[in-house]
């Protein structure tokens, strides 16, 4: 086994976690806040929000990016992210003005890198410090929001928290405000804009916004608007990948029935995935995986006329962008991520949720099918119909 590996394996384990933080890394924390990297003051209050989560996460949290607006305003405030460095393409650094992109690996991994990090956490001398995230983990936005020394700092109770029972009963000291946990089923939107309220004791907006980013400028795909599909395959997780021959039907149905032609898109590490599915295929895909940055992906996803895609980033960047998106939906958090609320602010949400119910929807990842081999998906996941798939495409064009 890898050194990396190992190290992953050692940062997953809740219990393990807990012993190499007080054993390492409280320590580590400890000396940053003593030593803070000071920041210049000027003149306004520092509120600093913390994200250790995915590129996916961000892009739905920009739906209360008014009602941060409203709540912090530039005049008064200076907003602050410290952010997993996966989403740093799509940051807005107008909306933030100044920003800290992470490494989440090195910083559980490296004393000597989260110390450069926490140092900086400490020098910004933040009045008020966030945790927006809805799930909670101990070693990384629960211990910069403790660094912070923020004198108000707000977080949750939390939902699927990554922690024993122990770690929060210690991290919950670190908050001066817990918010309620979110409804079971209730979107991540309406969840997001409930925790802003109950923190800044203000009503719940009556309508939640629908996620939205900055249009990048127009990369050279080649191809015409509206004339394409975009199909991404791939996901960080393993149990939530369709099967590569299923995405190869959808691809040919596509082209034979609505004459587009159709796009992989992806990172590097699903070349792969993306060279067997077009094996598999009659019609021929472009295969643009790893070609794109993150911007470049957005542009893509915004020039076509549907995506589909496995539960990833690309999907909620489909509905960002207004883009029509079948989603290969597991059943780990139902209704938390997908599928959105039909309208959003006026707005109805063009989207499919394919899905294979089970009587074990509802799981929060903790799957009872472990006997399963490495690299496949979860049932719910993986026997998806391809009908329900193709349904959900006629539905939207």
């Amino acid at each position: 086994m890898s050194r990396f590996h190992k190290a992953s394996h050692f940062t997953r384990s809740n219990s393990t976690r807990f012993l190499y933080w007080a054993a390492v890394l409280n320590q580590v924390d400890v000396l940053a806040r003593v030593l803070p990297k000071a920041m210049p003051s000027d003149g306004r209050k520092r509120v600093l929000f913390v994200r250790f989560d995915g590129i996916g996460d961000y892009v739905i949290w920009t739906s209360s990016f008014d009602m941060i607006r409203s709540i912090y305003p530039s005049d008064e405030y200076q907003r602050i992210l410290i952010a997993n460095r996966s989403m740093k393409d799509l940051v807005d650094t107008e909306f933030f003005e100044k920003t800290v992109f992470v490494d989440q690996h090195k910083f559980v991994t490296s004393p000597i890198y989260r110390f450069s990090v926490m140092r900086q956490v400490s020098g910004f001398g933040a009045e008020i410090a966030v945790n927006p995230r809805l799930s909670r983990e101990f070693l990384w936005n629960d211990s910069v929001i403790r660094v912070s020394g923020a004198a108000k700092r707000i977080g949750t109770h939390g939902i699927s928290n990554r922690m024993t029972p122990l770690q929060k009963k210690i991290s919950d000291r670190w908050y001066d405000v817990l918010t309620p946990v979110p409804e079971t089923g209730e979107h991540e939107c309406i969840s997001n804009d409930k925790f802003l309220a109950f923190a800044s004791e203000r009503p719940v907006p009556d309508t939640h916004r629908p996620p939205s980013i900055g249009m990048p400028a127009h990369f050279g795909h080649g191809l015409g608007p509206g004339t394409f599909a975009v199909i991404f395959p791939g996901a960080h997780l393993a149990d939530k990948r369709w099967p590569s021959e299923k995405f190869a039907a959808v691809i040919d149905h596509l082209n034979d029935v609505f004459a587009l032609r159709c796009v992989i898109a992806g990172g590097k590490e699903d070349g792969r995935r993306a060279a067997d599915i077009g094996a598999m295929c009659r019609s021929k895909p472009l295969d643009m995986t790893g070609k794109t940055d993150l911007l470049e992906l957005t542009r893509l996803i915004g020039d076509a006329r549907i995506v589909v895609t496995n539960d990833t980033s690309a999907a909620h960047i489909a509905v960002a962008e207004d883009i029509p998106v079948v989603v290969i939906t597991p059943g780990n958090h139902v209704g938390r991520f997908f599928p959105y609320p039909d309208e959003m602010d006026g707005r109805k949400i063009r989207q499919f949720s394919a899905v294979h119910k089970m009587e074990c929807f509802g799981c929060c990842w903790n799957c009872i099918y472990t006997e399963r081999p490495p690299g496949q998906p979860t049932p719910c996941v993986k026997d998806v119909p391809i009908g329900t798939v193709i349904a959900g495409i006629q539905s939207l064009l």
